[in-house]
């Protein structure tokens, strides 16, 4: 049903994309060289050609997987390393403040920094204390920073450079465990060419230089796909002390893996308050689990001597220890962490869910942020607010009507997934220079000129850096959809009868064994579009979630095109 759902949804988005958009205005419509049905096209064929180069050379592929499983543990390092400095060089040549939430942020965290809190816009935090958890972090940062003599914006810069190459490496050992334990030939390089994508597709992307949440809450969603991963997926070499990874082989609960669901429930609290999407991945780990455990409870009924009657207390013990952790650190941060940072705040003034549920259906700007429903529910006294915020949502619905209803569906959809460079120059004075009101002064270097010609909107090649960066994201978008497929039907498509009739074994015994893993991350991802669809839009939105689309779309090229038949696996031997 997931995998359905996925396939239905994502499939309808890539045709709007490319027969609609083109002959649709809609706000916020961003414009490139290429229409997308030509960029889409161009990325398949691509990927086609290497993926048959890839084929025709499998014989190699044995000897290349050999040697990064010698290597990798001294190559992802260095690369991981060349990548952050790369990502350094970027952000310090090109680095830019922009005068919108970033730079509101920006302003409390110098304030702060020099004892002047009264000083602070606290009506902006007061309507959106979200962005609390953030400046406190980077208050954090330009501390530690001082030690070494320096408040310079760029600490906290390179702070999300960091933040960017772990969230790779996490990336690479994720694939990697799921794969290595699910039987899959080719382990090693299926977790490069995924690392090597997040490199290019994120770690390299210009929304690296905002100072802003979505930089900071990219790292956790990764990380909590891949604290759950660890407790799903055992190694080969890991197994026979731990039963099935869940319940150790004597059947007594672990508490490592109680730590684990521990850990789980407070970075979705810390990521909630930074980006609330970020907790998206754990109700799909949830739901996932859910079904795991309802079955077992089926089994159980149906075979009383089975051991399933401690998977149903291991699962509910779990879900214990992540909804206590996860109501203990969010508590704190509310009680402890917010006060502390001295900002007088008026919770009359916060914005609740209606009042983005009610923008989310503005007929103007397509859904898209609207300063006119901002005003109108920053004048409401706050008893009122909710009410008054959906009675302004039902009666859109109700102008909208049915078939209208779905047209705004589908134009919030194009404005979510239709930019690759995710809204990038969009919000606000985007590009407000180096030199902006009370920040400190960020010099220029021989770089700048040159990196500024690509990321800054009308510059000399930044029409031609927009369309390579929708080119790969569309192409992302689109090869996601064979991860939703069964298992070998592409292969399929291009084999003769004869060949079918073989059994494509390892590619169904990888597709089985990674069931849950891609039940995760599909089901993250529709819970994701349809958060967007029901809140405020826009493509920046997106933009934590690209690794889990990365990696949907790798899972769904090896299942589809790189598995080995049972006499090609048997030749091989």
């Amino acid at each position: 049903m997931i995998s359905a759902m996925y396939f239905a949804l994502m499939g309808l988005t890539c045709i709007l994309l490319a027969a609609v958009a083109p002959i649709t205005d809609y706000y916020l419509k961003p414009e490139f060289m290429m229409s997308n049905g030509y960029v889409m096209v161009i990325g398949l064929v691509f990927t086609v050609l290497v993926c048959c180069i890839l084929k025709k050379n499998s014989g190699n592929a044995y000897k290349f997987e050999s040697f990064l499983k010698d290597h990798s543990a001294k190559i992802l390092p260095i690369c991981t390393l060349l990548l952050f400095a790369a990502e350094v060089v970027f952000v310090s040549s090109g680095f830019f403040y922009s005068d919108w939430d970033p730079a509101g942020v920006l302003d409390a965290v110098y304030k702060i920094m020099h004892h002047d809190q009264m000083a602070i816009n606290a009506d902006y935090f007061s309507a959106h204390p979200n962005n609390l958890m953030l400046v406190w972090i980077y208050v954090i940062v330009l501390k530690i920073a001082s030690v070494f003599g320096t408040e310079s914006v760029l600490a906290i810069s390179v702070f999300q450079c960091l933040l960017f190459s772990l969230t790779g490496v996490l990336i690479f050992y994720t694939v990697y465990r799921v794969f290595r334990s699910s039987g899959a030939k080719q382990p090693f390089i299926m977790s490069w060419i995924t690392w090597i994508i997040y490199a290019v597709v994120v770690g390299m992307s210009p929304w690296l230089i905002i100072t802003y949440s979505d930089q900071v809450g990219l790292i956790f969603p990764v990380l909590i796909l891949y604290i759950a991963v660890r407790m799903r997926y055992i190694l080969p070499e890991e197994k026979g002390q731990e039963g099935e990874g869940q319940i150790s082989a004597g059947g007594k609960m672990q508490l490592g893996k109680y730590g684990a669901w521990g850990l789980i429930g407070v970075l979705s609290a810390i990521g909630y308050s930074i980006k609330p999407q970020t907790v998206i991945v754990s109700i799909a780990v949830i739901i996932v689990e859910l079904v795991h455990f309802f079955a077992s409870f089926i089994v159980k009924k149906r075979n009383p001597a089975s051991k399933s009657s401690e998977h149903l207390k291991y699962t509910a013990t779990s879900f214990a220890f992540m909804g206590v952790s996860l109501i203990l650190v969010h508590l704190f941060i509310v009680k402890a962490v917010y006060p502390s940072l001295g900002i007088p705040l008026n919770s009359d003034k916060e914005f609740g869910m209606p009042h983005y549920i009610m923008m989310g259906l503005n007929p103007e700007t397509d859904g898209v942020y609207s300063n006119d429903d901002t005003n109108f529910t920053n004048e409401l006294p706050r008893p009122e607010r909710g009410r008054k915020n959906m009675e302004v949502a039902r009666k859109r619905l109700d102008e909208y009507g049915a078939a209208g209803f779905i047209r705004h569906l589908f134009r919030k959809t194009m404005i979510n997934f239709g930019d690759g460079t995710f809204a990038w120059g969009i919000d606000g004075n985007f590009f407000a220079g180096t030199d902006f009101g009370d920040m400190p002064y960020v010099s220029s270097n021989v770089l700048t000129p040159h990196i500024l010609a690509w990321i800054q909107v009308g510059a000399e090649h930044n029409a031609l850096f927009s369309l390579i960066e929708q080119g790969m994201w569309l192409t992302i978008l689109v090869l996601s959809l064979f991860a939703a497929l069964p298992s070998g039907c592409v292969t399929r498509m291009f084999h003769s009868k004869k060949s079918v009739m073989e059994d494509m074994t390892e590619q169904e015994s990888v597709f089985i064994e990674c069931s849950w893993f891609r039940d995760v991350v599909l089901l993250t991802l529709l819970g994701l579009f349809i958060f967007e669809l029901i809140f405020e839009a826009k493509a920046r939105y997106l933009f934590i979630y690209v690794p889990f689309w990365i990696i949907a779309a790798v899972m769904g090229i090896y299942l589809q095109m790189f598995g080995k038949t049972t006499a090609e696996i048997g030749a091989h031997k």
